[in-house]
């Protein structure tokens, strides 16, 4: 199922508690098409179009829809300048486009700031390592293997 999502969406269904519920357990079984698009339509209702757009965002990542997820948690981010988490999922978007150059300077966005962020640890690694950077990739990881040696098995299966 394509998804289409404009930032302001047409075609409004008034927003319900159970419209949301029923997207979110959509979303919580899997079913993450389902979920975006039931989400969609409701943006412009809800009170925190924050969580709503970046649930939405999730999901169309999980439906095969990156880039445009990346859009919105790039506007969003844009908003919220210093929300890692935006940051983090922005990237992780990113990665499965793949733009592993934009995911790369996103996670090295997040390592300015928290330079020992497990995450942003290894999908900066995963970035650099696709990119051709095996240096950089193995040093992402080795400070990764010192923070959780009980990762040892993701570095060396990425």
């Amino acid at each position: 199922m394509k998804i289409s999502y404009s930032g302001t969406p047409s075609g409004q269904k008034p927003y319900s508690p159970t419209l949301f519920l029923q997207a979110h357990q959509a979303y919580t079984q899997g079913q993450f098409a389902r979920a975006a698009q039931e989400l969609l339509p409701t943006i412009g209702h809800l009170q925190t179009p924050f969580e709503a757009e970046n649930l939405c965002a999730v999901a169309l990542v999980h439906a095969g829809q990156a880039a445009q997820a990346e859009a919105i948690f790039a506007k969003w981010l844009h908003r919220r300048p210093d929300d890692m988490g935006l940051a983090l999922n922005l990237g992780w978007s990113q990665l499965q486009i793949p733009k592993y150059d934009a995911a790369l300077v996103t996670y090295q966005w997040v390592l300015r700031r928290e330079p020992l962020h497990p995450v942003a640890l290894e999908w900066a690694g995963l970035s650099a390592s696709r990119l051709g950077f095996p240096e950089e990739a193995a040093q992402h990881w080795q400070k990764l293997l010192a923070l959780r040696p009980q990762d040892a098995q993701l570095c060396y299966n990425l």
